[in-house]
């Protein structure tokens, strides 16, 4: 039996097939391609403590219910900084990071405080969009506020974001809690 034949069949189609490889284009996004994962995603985040105000809420046999919201605030570099005081802008974001935490009490007491000047309007479900968009609103204007004398700020995009919204009965406060940064 003649192998030859057989075997250089076999060789031929290896030696076709190891050549045939489809290259295909990286995945291009808006920003620099990184070998580093730490470098994905946002720079820096911040979840604050919940913020519970009492409101009435219309169709409810209770007087009061507690609204409950938890805001988020997303911190990313919009330009490239070096400075030899930090070896990228990341150093930067740390310090907005650190800066937001310490403004959460004072951000949280502004939204609580403008929540409660709704007065005593009964709420519905369906006023939800519109509060959290002026929490959120009410939160922009006090980190704008503190911002502004940072000689970095414009270097960063600072989202406000409602991460948890919802309405319980007065009997349901919440645990206390501090604020995180992440980065």
């Amino acid at each position: 039996m003649n192998r030859f034949p057989l075997l250089a069949s076999t060789a031929a189609v290896l030696v076709t097939l190891s050549g045939c490889v489809t290259h295909t284009a990286p995945i291009t996004t808006t920003t620099t391609a990184t070998s580093y994962a730490s470098d994905l995603g946002d720079q820096t985040t911040v979840a604050l403590d919940e913020i519970v105000v009492s409101l009435p809420l219309q169709g409810s046999s209770a007087t009061y219910h507690n609204l409950h919201l938890v805001l988020g605030v997303i911190i990313n570099p919009v330009v490239e900084r070096t400075d030899p005081n930090y070896s990228s802008s990341n150093g930067y974001a740390y310090e907005a990071g650190n800066l937001v935490g310490r403004l959460g009490p004072r951000i949280n007491a502004t939204v609580s405080d403008a929540i409660l000047e709704r007065g005593n309007r009964h709420q519905n479900l369906a006023d939800m969009s519109a509060i959290r968009k002026q929490a959120v609103s009410v939160a922009e204007g006090v980190l704008t506020e503190a911002m502004r004398n940072w000689k970095y700020a414009a270097d960063y995009k600072v989202e406000v974001v409602v991460l948890n919204s919802y309405w319980t009965d007065s009997a349901v406060g919440r645990l206390p809690q501090t604020a995180t940064v992440r980065w």
